[in-house]
């Protein structure tokens, strides 16, 4: 007796039902559909991965079997290696086609789908991937990649017709597979996983949250309701570029502030250029992309990582914003980047251990943008200006009334809004006014920030001068950079 013919849609970071090229390719195909998830467990113990991102995607899985109801369909969630259950099916049915978007992700991710590949052509079995943002696999540098992207967003949105699907779900699958990992439940203050909530969340920006877009970009308390904050439902695909394209395509004309609008649509452009260097130099999840830098920073202090780490560094705005971001999964991008610069310049720590933890913490965790984001803070490119953010200074511009620094850091809510930035200028007199005692309350900075930034600031610009260092830069940006626009820049110049 033969084996009855399927298709199998794979879901992956795209977890979504509108704008979705594997599923609509799969239902005009006309073969009864497999609609899979797994939750690997080797992906689970990944350095990166922590219990509030498989806590999203249980979420977006639910929403999307809610909206799949109406067709009496669902996607089957198994706890195993993909590999085992397409072996398991392969056994039961005679697989056609996998179905799935491409993925830019970790090492572990890379080496997963070779492995599938690998499989499928033994097994003869095609496997179309598609394109879930601007990213090209293969290239060998950025030439015209920015026209290739503007004619990839340009392309209609792939919807499927949900009315024509077709799914088996009878499925005996074994009992092991179905005890899903145990979640503990969502903290308030954490955005909610699924398709439904990334449209409330596009919706209210295009409404009215985005007319303070750029004002309060920076500010890690206003930021929280002007930027967009549909970053995690990018990461996990419950909204794709061209949806949110579309959609600010459709109100800028009568939008009241435009240039707002502009500015957004900027960020998104740089979201898939970010990944598109991480998919063409992988290798920089785990060593410096620029080589001339791997000669510092090899020695960790255990105390000041834990410290950095926990929020309990003595500067009032790095703990302010690691306690908001262990406790929300949010942050905004200047937050996250004086963090890196905290730890990479003013702990003087290799950045590989904070960048697990901060993707840890990230309820957006993106290989592709958080790598490449980490490496350009730490100063390991060569490529572009060194950031050593004073955590100082950032309150004093970004927090000037010091409410961001209470809301997280309440043992200092009593002091001046001069005093919160910097408690350690405290006298003992103000000590025992405003009943806060350093050490005792609220620890004092670990290390001297203006002899760390002079250390940091001579060691890297040093570095940054040397032969090797110009060497891997001219090496960095031929690979990254259209090199065309980098020669009529150049012409411009000496014109």
């Amino acid at each position: 007796m033969s084996k009855q013919k399927i298709s199998i849609v794979w879901f992956k970071r795209d977890l979504r039902l509108q704008d979705h090229a594997p599923l609509k390719h799969a239902i005009e195909a006309g073969l009864p559909i497999v609609l899979l998830y797994c939750i690997e467990p080797s992906l689970c113990q990944a350095a990166e991965v922590s219990e509030r991102h498989s806590r999203f995607v249980l979420e977006s899985i639910d929403d999307l079997n809610r909206q799949l109801k109406r067709v009496a369909a669902r996607v089957s969630i198994l706890h195993a290696e993909v590999k085992d259950v397409f072996q398991f099916l392969y056994d039961k049915y005679s697989i056609q086609t996998i179905y799935s978007t491409r993925e830019t992700g970790l090492l572990i991710t890379f080496e997963r789908d070779l492995s599938i590949k690998k499989w499928c052509q033994e097994k003869n079995i095609l496997w179309k991937e598609y394109r879930w943002n601007g990213v090209i696999r293969g290239l060998r540098n950025r030439d015209f990649w920015a026209a290739r992207y503007d004619d990839w967003l340009s392309k209609p949105l792939a919807h499927p017709d949900l009315h024509s699907l077709k799914t088996i779900n009878d499925i005996a699958w074994p009992n092991k597979w179905l005890e899903l990992p145990n979640i503990a439940s969502r903290p308030n203050g954490m955005q909610q996983g699924g398709e439904s909530f990334a449209h409330r969340y596009l919706q209210s920006f295009f409404r009215n949250r985005y007319e303070s877009y750029s004002y309060h970009i920076s500010k890690p308390e206003y930021s929280r309701k002007s930027c967009s904050r549909l970053s995690p439902y990018l990461a996990y695909g419950c909204l794709s570029i061209r949806q949110i394209i579309k959609q600010l395509e459709a109100v800028y004309p009568s939008a009241a502030k435009k240039r707002q609008l502009i500015m957004f649509r900027s960020r998104l452009y740089w979201q898939s250029h970010f990944i598109q260097k991480f998919e063409s130099e992988h290798r920089m999840q785990f060593v410096n992309q620029n080589a001339a830098y791997n000669s510092i920073r090899q020695d960790e202090n255990d105390d000041l990582i834990s410290a950095w780490c926990q929020g309990e560094t003595g500067i009032p705005l790095v703990d302010a914003s690691m306690k908001c971001l262990i406790e929300t999964g949010y942050i905004n991008f200047r937050m996250r980047a004086m963090l890196i610069s905290v730890l990479a310049h003013t702990f003087w720590q290799p950045w590989q251990r904070g960048a697990q933890f901060l993707a840890r913490q990230f309820l957006d965790f993106e290989a592709g943008i958080h790598y490449p984001q980490v490496q350009m803070q730490a100063g390991t490119t060569g490529t572009s200006t060194v950031r050593i953010y004073n955590p100082v200074k950032q309150a004093q511009d970004h927090d000037p009334e010091a409410h961001f620094i209470k809301k997280w850091l309440p043992e200092l809510k009593s002091l001046p809004p001069a005093l919160a930035h910097q408690p350690w200028l405290m006298t003992p007199l103000d000590e025992s006014y405003f009943n806060l005692k350093l050490d005792k309350h609220y620890p004092r900075p670990r290390v001297n920030l203006v002899e760390a930034h002079r250390h940091a600031r001579k060691v890297i610009h040093e570095i940054k001068k040397s032969p090797l260092a110009r060497q891997e830069s001219r090496r960095i940006l031929d690979r990254h950079v259209d090199r065309r626009n980098r020669m009529v820049n150049t012409l411009k110049r000496t014109t």
